[in-house]
């Protein structure tokens, strides 16, 4: 069975720098589960972490400390040390959506990731 993710973002092409190249799969690779703290968020992140696992993709859990400000670095700089990818839960619009778009785009987009983890 395939597993499809969509980019949430209508960006086309980045600003700032190009855009990564899509890994051509999860499967052994390490994914980050960032919780931003939202209500219920967590259960997303249960159930993605199931369903992750049952593929073959080995998951690291994180959680921001508060939705209303950008992941502290020390929780940025573990996930660029151990982890090839990002999944983060968001559950609605607002400045907590603004904050893990700007851990995305102006962090994670300029580390360096691991040819292995986890």
């Amino acid at each position: 069975m395939t597993l499809l993710l969509r980019d949430p973002t209508a960006e086309i092409a980045s600003a700032l720098r190009p855009r990564r190249p899509a890994l051509d799969t999860l499967v052994g690779k390490c994914v980050a589960l960032l919780d931003i703290g939202k209500m219920r968020g967590d259960e997303f992140i249960d159930r993605l972490e199931i369903l992750m696992n049952a593929r073959g993709i080995v998951t690291r859990r994180y959680k921001k400390p508060t939705n209303t400000r950008t992941a502290p670095i020390e929780i940025i700089h573990d996930i660029t040390l151990n982890c090839h990818a990002v999944v983060i839960a968001l559950s609605d619009c607002g400045s907590c959506t603004s904050c893990s778009t700007h851990d995305l785009s102006i962090r994670w987009m300029s580390a360096t990731f691991p040819e292995s983890a986890c």
